[in-house]
């Protein structure tokens, strides 16, 4: 079991997430440029982490911070309806 207690205040997750930031995937830059929201994009890497993802959306849903998920593929096909989706979320701002 993950240890969920305050992770975005671990300073390896600080350290990830900026490591992440920094090597943004395309689709997650194209996203991005248009909207700045908690949304998950996610790739190929994601299939293996699942298990994470679902302890990890729990945890924050907890907290009241809902999370989005889109497949990368989508952004590249379908962006104009994730931004309708994204805009559309009624917890989102």
């Amino acid at each position: 079991m993950y240890n969920m207690k305050f992770p975005y205040n671990n300073h390896v997750m600080v350290w990830r997430r900026r490591q992440l930031r920094a090597q943004s995937s395309t689709p997650e830059v194209a996203l991005w440029d248009r909207i700045k929201n908690n949304i998950e994009i996610d790739g190929k890497q994601h299939l293996k982490a699942q298990q994470y993802d679902l302890i990890r959306d729990r945890f924050l849903k907890a907290i009241d911070i809902h999370v989005l998920r889109f497949p990368s593929q989508r952004i590249f096909h379908d962006l104009d309806n994730v931004l309708k989706e994204i805009k559309s979320a009624r917890y989102l701002k």
